[in-house]
This record gives C-alpha cells, structure tokens and sequence, in this order.
C-alpha cells in the first residue's frame, strides 16, 4: 500500500478549516480502529475462558476414568481433544497479548522538531497549516496499520471459531459412538 501524501503544489492555499475537518475525521476513524481492537481482544478472552472451562471439564472426566482403570477409545480421544484445546488457547494468546497498535496523537518529542517549529520563510497561519498537513498524513498511516493489524487478528479470530464449530459435533459424535 502506498504511503499517503497531500499533494504539496499550492499547499499554502489549502483551508486551514477544511484542513482541520479532515484532520478530525481521521482521527474518529482512529478510534474506531482502536474500538474494533479491543472488540477482537474480547471476544478472544470470552473464546479463551469457555475452551478453558471445556479443557477443565475433559480432564476432570478423562482422569477420573483412569483413576478407574478404565482405559478406553473414549480417553484417547479426550487426549486428542484436550491437545486440539490447548492448541486453540496458545494461538488466541497470540491474538490477544503481543498487540501493537498506533494510538491517537504523537509525543512531543516526534512533533517538536527544530527545523519545522523555526521557519522563518512561512507565517504563523502558514506554519500552522504544515503541521495540520502532516498530522492528515500521519493518521492515515496510523489507519493503514491498524486496519492491517487488525485484518489479520480478526482472521485469526475467525480461523478459530470455525475451528471450533467444526470440532464440538464432531468430538460429540465421536465421543457418543465410543461411549
């Protein structure tokens, strides 16, 4: 994807308003970015407690039947199943914990640089209007990685849940031919 840019020809005649509207409305669409991240982290720590209380429930019954003695098709299968879950739980940790995202604003330090902050050739209005340009160019790449990111924590997500509706019918139904 290519990098936005505004156009720089008479840039000095670009609305200082206008300029501000736009500026605005990116960074609403930051926040919605930023909203639907969080959406994909709940719902991956919602999927995360039910495959572990699922976990928890399969072990409980798979080792109370070898405490038993009874070793049969059914405990083989749990082993396979309680794999397949563990599985699904690692893979939704990597959904939720090591997520980067570009949030809303800049630090002074990124913002304050010498050679923009001191230009003498421009006015104040002028001046002014540079950083509002840059800061519309700056929030269209926060959007770009966003929206990457969370295309693909979204997939992932995805991935997983039709995961999940295809394994339950078939562990059940594998489960009550066996039992």
């Amino acid at each position: 994807m290519s990098e936005f840019k505004i156009p720089k020809e008479n840039w000095k005649s670009i609305s200082i308003d206008s300029a501000l509207f736009i500026l605005n409305e990116s960074k609403d669409y930051i926040d919605y970015t930023l909203k639907e991240s969080e959406s994909i982290t709940s719902r991956s720590y919602s999927l995360v407690l039910v495959l572990v209380t699922l976990l928890s429930a399969i072990i409980g019954y798979t080792y109370s039947k070898v405490v038993e003695g009874e070793l049969s098709n059914i405990i083989y299968i749990n082993f396979f199943f309680i794999f397949t879950i563990v599985m699904l739980v690692i893979y939704l940790s990597i959904i939720i914990f090591p997520k980067k995202m570009i949030v809303k604003g800049r630090m002074p330090k990124e913002l304050a640089l010498k050679n923009v902050l001191i230009t003498p050739k421009l006015t104040d209005k002028q001046n002014y209007l540079a950083f509002i340009i840059q800061e519309i160019e700056n929030s269209q790449h926060k959007i770009d990685f966003n929206l990457r990111k969370n295309a693909l924590r979204r997939s992932k997500l995805k991935m997983t849940m039709y995961t999940i509706i295809v394994l339950m019918p078939i562990y059940l139904i594998i489960a009550f031919f066996t039992i």
